[in-house]
């Protein structure tokens, strides 16, 4: 009886690691797809990204703060 569970064992463990490795495999083969979709959503194309600033600073800076010398 012993030796039937471990073969039962053995026998699904190496359908998980190969269904691993194959899941693996694909999500690698998406990830190239999936950053270009990202990437047309967000309305960047080729060499667009994120603007540089600090972090948390969006693209328009900081619009809400008033200007030097400026009255309102």
């Amino acid at each position: 009886m012993d030796a039937k569970k471990a073969l039962i064992i053995t026998w699904a463990i190496l359908g998980l690691l190969i269904a691993g490795a194959i899941g693996f495999f694909i999500g690698r083969s998406d990830i190239g797809r999936g950053m270009n979709n990202l990437n047309n959503v967000q309305g960047t194309g080729p060499g667009g990204g994120i603007p540089s600033g600090s972090p948390g600073q969006g693209a328009g800076g900081n619009i809400s703060s008033p200007q030097p010398g400026v009255k309102k």
